[in-house]
């Protein structure tokens, strides 16, 4: 006869393997949380709707009648108002998952709004790792998918193919204007 003692290491049979609870992150979601890749892609989304946004609202503003004063700064004014209104919104969504992810709550936003402190705070989003468990905030997010994966690679280098031909393009450009100004 064999005694059974509490002290005996576990078999890997006895031990029930424990699921971690994940999640799938929409887009457009204001809740949940993202991890670093997807918060770069997320926010260069953001961004590039949110010029979009600015150059529609810019083209209403360029077409309003100069001509009739009465009503025309209200209109404007309020127009302006939503699109920075907007731009909050689009600037602090991304940095609240982000932190969601790192299990912070997102009253540590405030700092994405200090200025020279923001590229900081922007980079330790950018590479601190989130939790990799569920937090108070919720499941750890699925694994990025290949479309994620993909932009993640092809927004920098866009970015740094855009800087690297208006390096190229406005000297060249001046250069142009002088020798035809002359």
């Amino acid at each position: 006869m064999q005694l059974e003692t509490p002290y005996k290491t576990p078999s890997a049979m006895d031990t029930a393997v424990e699921e971690i609870a994940t999640y799938s992150p929409k887009v457009f979601a204001s809740e949940g949380r993202i991890g670093r890749l997807r918060f770069l892609v997320y926010s260069m989304l953001y961004q590039f709707l949110l010029a979009l946004i600015f150059g529609i609202s810019a083209g209403i503003i360029s077409t309003i009648d100069k001509s009739s004063v009465g009503e025309m700064p209200i209109i404007i004014g309020a127009l302006i108002g939503l699109v920075v209104i907007v731009s909050i919104w689009v600037a602090l969504v991304p940095v609240k998952r982000r932190l969601h992810d790192m299990d912070c709550t997102a009253w540590w936003a405030i700092i994405y709004f200090i200025p020279l402190i923001q590229f900081i705070f922007y980079l330790v989003l950018l590479f601190a790792p989130g939790t990799a468990v569920s937090n108070r905030f919720g499941p750890k997010p699925d694994k990025n998918s290949i479309p994620i994966i993909v932009f993640g690679l092809i927004f920098p280098l866009l970015t740094v193919g855009i800087g690297v031909a208006a390096a190229l393009a406005i000297p060249a450009y001046n250069d142009y204007v002088q020798r035809v100004q002359l």
